[in-house]
């Protein structure tokens, strides 16, 4: 089974485009239409889309997933990273 992504609005969209080239399905909120969305409705997208979500948003996103966890609920990941460059994050 491939992963396939979510990328929140708060990473660089050159990373789309990187991962893309690398033939990873990336899909960002921009081109999803959902940049307005807040964080659990942006969650909820990645759920039901099957995909895990990658975000700098560290503290939000770790809340979320605690109350996933609590309320007996599922996803299919979330990618917690520092902010970094392209490069870094694709290594």
């Amino acid at each position: 089974m491939r992963i396939k992504l979510y990328l929140d609005e708060d990473v660089d969209i050159s990373l789309a485009y990187a991962l893309k080239q690398k033939s990873i399905d990336v899909l960002t909120t921009q081109e999803s239409g959902n940049k307005r969305l807040s964080d659990s409705e942006q969650l909820e997208f990645a759920v039901n889309n099957k995909r895990v979500m990658f975000t700098h948003n560290k503290r939000d996103f770790l809340l979320l997933h605690k109350s996933y966890l609590l309320e007996g609920k599922s996803h299919y990941g979330i990618i917690l990273s520092d902010q970094r460059t392209v490069g870094e994050m694709l290594r």
